[in-house]
């Protein structure tokens, strides 16, 4: 029919004129087997063919079909797509293989979503928004099982490289560790660093290992030793190190501190703050810890029973209660006897109608009992009051100083709250104090003295595992401004350096706008010794809460689905800030496409 073009078909001699093809869409296409230029199908002509090898390779015009034969191996040798581009094209798939694979790290996703989730998701979308014509090219891009898992090797110790050669270029380091068993029985080691990097401090995880075998503190020391000695690191510039109170890590004789001590006695070892705080909020009088038993039991009874569980539930939605259900209590979690505590306090009234239902009758009585029920009023206020505090201690870019600024102000609230009790009043107790003005019966003369008690025992044990400090430095550290000279008695050229400083106009202003980090690490040069003091207080981790950050992010990542998983690699890109550089693996690398 006039007006309908007809597609030209492929000639084996055109390959004398230097061409071969290539299907586009079910077209065949000339493509030049020495520039790998591809033209339309209305070229596929001997004049026009040899036009092209006459005007652009004219050196070539005179060479024999065993030449363009080579050449044609070359090109077939040379991984193309289907339109006839090459390597950028394989270059730029790559880099998104990468792009993605950072994006499952981060997301804690299994490897396997690159091809199950993310490819077809990518394909739909380009198919709609763009054209099917686009879709081809998300083919290449490599998202497979053991794709993704190299891509986040790769990045892992990319990012690992350049967070080592920072800490070998900060004059001081300091370090938090645990260990935590995962869901295959695992043994995981945690490390954090700290380290001075753009003139302020960076947090990073430094290590992740399983132990193989044991967990003491020499298997612990003997992971870290053989790292830092793998990487040059230098346990000289070791200033702090921070664990919690296992014996493992703070025995005298072959604990991890004994060990580090041998090679770093300089160290400023820390019993991590939190956890330090957990210990002496736990001690209670006799009366006190049985109505938290009971408690325990009344919880216990409704949700080790899946019936009852569901059976409660209904009963506080007929009631329309403010919760649906109670909190189990774990011990090692630094906030459920506050909550667990609370949550029966807010449910007391559906309680008492539920166990009246299941014939429990003493544990009724209890919630009818006005003295039981104040006891249980001060519990969930002390508690919440503790919550509060460990939630304050709780963070990234804390130091020693404010972790004992915030003790501190515990220990004088206590003091407070002791004097107003032991004078009955109990108005900074809100519960006790609006459950004691709706009720009769309340004996108070041996309740003052149950929690005058139960708060001299909490202020006794916070002396206890909080000794005092160097208060004297704080004052320094703080506000080197407004410090006396006397602050520093020791060291007469640190001294000279204080004085210095406080006529240093450049440093005062730097001192209002920037955070206490950053200003001292920018004193550094001009006034070191004075800041090397201070980053002796600052630069320590008070607690290891960084650790127990990622092991919340090892239980999400390491699943019963996933109990195989080796999540080193993948501990390390999930958690760290510092970005890989992902230009220069994709430089190191061969492009390959997706086959």
């Amino acid at each position: 029919m006039a007006g309908v073009s007809r597609e030209r078909p492929y000639h084996d001699k055109f390959i004398e004129l230097g061409f071969f093809y290539v299907t586009d869409r079910g077209v065949q296409k000339p493509q030049c087997v020495i520039c790998y230029e591809v033209l339309s199908n209305e070229s596929m002509k001997h004049n026009k063919l040899q036009r092209h090898l006459s005007s652009k390779h004219s050196a070539y015009k005179d060479r024999d079909r065993s030449f363009f034969d080579r050449k044609l191996t070359a090109l077939r040798n040379t991984r193309l797509d289907k339109q006839g581009k090459c390597q950028q094209i394989n270059e730029n798939a790559l880099e998104a293989s990468y792009r993605v694979s950072l994006r499952i790290a981060k997301a804690k996703s299994p490897h396997t979503i690159g091809v199950e989730l993310i490819m077809p998701c990518a394909k739909e979308m380009v198919s709609l928004m763009i054209g099917e014509d686009m879709v081809s090219k998300l083919g290449i891009i490599p998202l497979s099982n053991n794709t993704v898992h190299r891509r986040i090797c790769d990045m892992s110790e990319d990012t690992t490289a350049q967070n080592i050669a920072a800490i070998k270029e900060s004059l001081w380091h300091a370090m938090q560790l645990d260990e935590s068993t995962d869901i295959a029985s695992c043994a995981q080691l945690i490390v954090w660093v700290r380290f001075i990097k753009d003139g302020d401090f960076v947090d990073e995880p430094l290590l992740c290992k399983s132990l193989e075998t044991k967990t003491k503190g020499e298997d612990i020391f003997t992971k870290i030793d053989a790292f830092y000695n793998k990487e040059g690191l230098d346990f000289n510039k070791l200033i702090g190190s921070t664990t919690d109170g296992a014996p493992p890590m703070l025995g005298k004789h072959s604990g991890f501190k004994a060990k580090l001590q041998q090679v770093a006695p300089h160290t400023f070892m820390i019993h991590c703050m939190i956890h330090r705080e957990a210990l002496a909020a736990r001690t209670m009088p006799e009366s006190l810890m049985n109505v938290f038993s009971q408690v325990i039991k009344i919880v216990n009874h409704i949700k080790l029973s899946a019936l009852n569980t569901r059976l409660f539930k209904l009963f506080c939605d007929e009631m329309d209660a403010d919760h649906m259900s109670l909190l189990f209590y774990t011990q090692v979690r630094w906030l459920s006897r506050g909550n667990v505590i609370l949550r029966v306090y807010e449910l007391r009234q559906e309680l008492k109608e539920f166990l009246r239902t299941q014939m429990k009758n003493e544990w009724v009585a209890m919630l009818e009992s006005s003295n039981w029920l104040a006891k249980l009023c001060y519990l969930s206020d002390i508690f919440e009051r503790i919550n509060v505090l460990n939630r304050t201690l709780q963070g990234k870019d804390t130091n020693l100083m404010l972790f004992h600024d915030k003790i501190k102000g515990f220990l004088a609230t206590l003091g407070l709250l002791k004097d107003k009790v032991s004078r009955s009043r109990f108005v900074l107790f809100p519960r006790l104090s609006v459950h004691m003005e709706e009720s009769e019966n309340i004996e108070i003369e041996p309740l003052s003295y149950e929690i005058t008690e139960h708060i001299q025992s909490l202020i006794s044990q916070f002396e206890n595992y909080f000794p005092k400090l160097d208060v004297q430095s704080f004052t320094v550290a703080r506000d080197p401004f407004s410090a006396p000279l006397d602050a520093i008695t020791d060291d007469d050229i640190t001294e000279e350096e204080l004085v210095r400083l406080k006529q240093d106009s450049g440093a005062k202003a730097l001192f209002q706008s920037a955070s206490l980090h950053s200003f001292w690490c920018k004193m550094l040069q001009s006034y070191p010794r004075l800041s090397e003091k201070v980053m002796w207080l600052l630069m320590p981790y008070p607690s290891t809460y960084l650790c127990e950050q990622s092991f919340s992010t090892m239980v999400v990542m390491k699943t019963k689905h996933r109990n195989r998983l080796e999540i080193e690699k993948d501990m390390i890109v999930a958690l760290s800030s510092t970005k890989p550089r992902i230009g220069k693996l994709v430089a190191e690398k061969q492009a390959q496409p997706s086959h």
